[in-house]
Order: C-alpha cells, then structure tokens, then sequence
C-alpha cells in the first residue's frame, strides 16, 4: 500500500483547463498540435496534449518546446512560464506573475460565463 498524497493542482493549471471547458475544448490528444489559446491582448496559453514533445509558437510569440501535459505561458509575446498540473517555473516581474496571470484567467473565465448565460 502507498502513503504518497495526491498533489494538488496548480491553480493557473487549474483555471486554463476552467477556462477550455467554458470554451468546449475537448479532447486535446487530438488536436493537429498544441492547444492553443489566447486569453487576453498580453497572455496566451498552449497545453500539449499529444505523448510526444512538440514545437508550439503561436503568433507572435517566441514558442517554446512542450513535453506531453505541460503548457506554455506567453506574456506579450514573452515566454512567461512552463507549467504542469502540479507547478513549474513562472515569471516574477511586476506585469508578469502568477497573480496577474490568474487574474487574467478569471476575467477570461467571467467573460466566457456571462457569454454563455447570454446565449452569445
């Protein structure tokens, strides 16, 4: 029997995924690529769903090299971040950061919400 824990998921992680079922991604291992998405004019997301390490640069990004089930984080065009569910490295600017990108993440989330109530 195992005593490890189960991690807990990091929260951008976490609201990227909130975010994609908003949007009705599903199903990324069949994706042409990555799945790529922007979630405001500074940042863009891309999580690699594939079992293979891909090439992603979305538009006017720098692109960055994913293995299967980490995402990249761009801010203005600028990798900010490589992420797993379970933490990564992440930029710690005062305009970048974790806490301005979740912010932008639950703005996204709200936006996409009130869309969908709206029936937009």
């Amino acid at each position: 029997m195992s005593s490890a824990q189960p991690q807990p998921t990091c929260e951008m992680f976490d609201k990227m995924v909130q975010l994609g079922l908003l949007l009705g991604v599903r199903n990324i291992k069949d994706f042409e690529g990555a799945w790529v998405q922007k979630v405001d004019e500074q940042w863009t997301f891309a999580i690699n769903g594939k079992d293979e390490t891909l090439e992603v640069r979305p538009d006017e990004t720098m692109g960055a090299r994913l293995k299967f089930g980490h995402a990249a984080i761009w801010f203005n065009g600028w990798l900010a971040g490589i992420i797993t569910p379970y933490g990564g490295e992440f930029a710690a600017g005062s305009a970048a950061n974790e806490d301005t990108f979740i912010a932008a993440l639950d703005a996204a989330i709200a936006n996409t919400h009130a869309k969908a109530v709206a029936g937009v």
